[in-house]
């Protein structure tokens, strides 16, 4: 699939909005179409998500141009490719993400990842080659369980929530203060299809939920434009239909690919929601997610994780 340029709206220059006076949002303009932030204190500066490829370059020259010398943290959201792999450029940051994220890319890095990544570079040389020449896999060095507060001096604090499991089991959001912005990580996609092929239907609509009655100013999703979550967001409507009719097809003896191609027929029939970046296999993904933990086998179960 092509990306049109920017699909969710007018892009800010340079992809940089400021969403509070100490809170800029930074936007990959180009696949996998990543959100990044950067939140400066008095004291200390955080990155918020890595970024991929030449995003996380850019990134860097951000934060280095609003805050050029002194600590710099770095949040993880989850452990996806797309908001992990360009941690390389921060590595003298002190780094977070939660204790299950934090091993589950310490067992990613002790894997070959070479097929893996060129599989996901296919039709973008510049990521191809990236990931061949430059790529350096970096592990958290803090992983936390529960709410944590990070300082960044002059009254700039930055709240880490970790989620139910949701988009992946290790998930966690962010609450910078006194700005009353909340970055999402996937737990939050603005007018992108959502990918939920590995998580809970419940825990994201849980965690929807919790995102929405945190009553913030603005919310930074992983994917589209910051905005506000509002009722009936498209995310959640999505992940209701899904949930909702896989388990009425379940009841009608539907199962595997007969089960999927029937959900696939019906949302093509009668879409609940149209999203500005419709992404192939994303449904077929959920709805086989959703059939097996209706069927008491979710497959985040047994995922292989590094030692505690």
């Amino acid at each position: 699939m092509v990306a049109p340029a920017w699909p969710f709206g007018t892009l800010p220059p340079g992809g940089v909005e400021q969403l509070g006076p100490h809170v800029l949002a930074y936007y990959g303009s180009g696949l996998p179409l990543a959100n990044s932030a950067i939140a400066i204190g008095s004291e200390a500066a955080l990155v918020f998500d890595a970024n991929i490829f030449q995003y996380a370059s850019d990134l860097k020259k951000l934060l280095d141009e609003r805050w050029p010398r002194g600590p710099v943290h770095l949040v993880l959201s989850h452990s996806h490719s797309d908001h992990v792999d360009g941690s390389m450029y921060f590595t003298a940051a002190e780094s977070w993400a939660t204790d299950w994220a934090r091993r589950r890319l310490a067992w990613w890095s002790g894997q070959d990842l070479s097929e893996r990544y060129l599989e996901q570079a296919e039709g973008h040389p510049e990521a191809k080659q990236w990931y061949e020449e430059d790529f350096r896999l970096v592990v958290p060095e803090h992983g936390i369980e529960g709410p944590t507060v990070i300082e960044l001096g002059g009254d700039v604090r930055v709240h880490l929530q970790p989620e139910v499991t949701a988009h992946t089991p290790g998930d966690l959001w962010a609450r910078v203060e006194p700005d009353d912005v909340v970055l999402c990580g996937d737990l939050w996609f603005h007018d992108c299809e959502p990918w939920l092929g590995l998580g809970a239907l419940d825990g994201s609509l849980q965690a929807l939920a919790g995102l929405r009655a945190a009553g913030a100013v603005s919310y930074l999703p992983g994917h589209g434009r910051a905005g506000r979550i509002g009722s009936g967001d498209k995310m959640e409507r999505y992940a209701e239909w899904i949930r909702e009719n896989v388990l009425d097809a379940m009841d009608h003896g539907l199962t595997g690919s007969a089960l999927t191609a029937h959900l696939r027929e019906e949302f093509d029939r009668r879409p609940p929601v149209r999203f500005a970046v419709p992404i192939e296999g994303f449904l077929e993904d959920a709805v086989s997610a959703a059939e097996e933990a209706a069927s008491g086998r979710p497959r985040w179960v047994g995922l292989p994780l590094a030692p505690a």
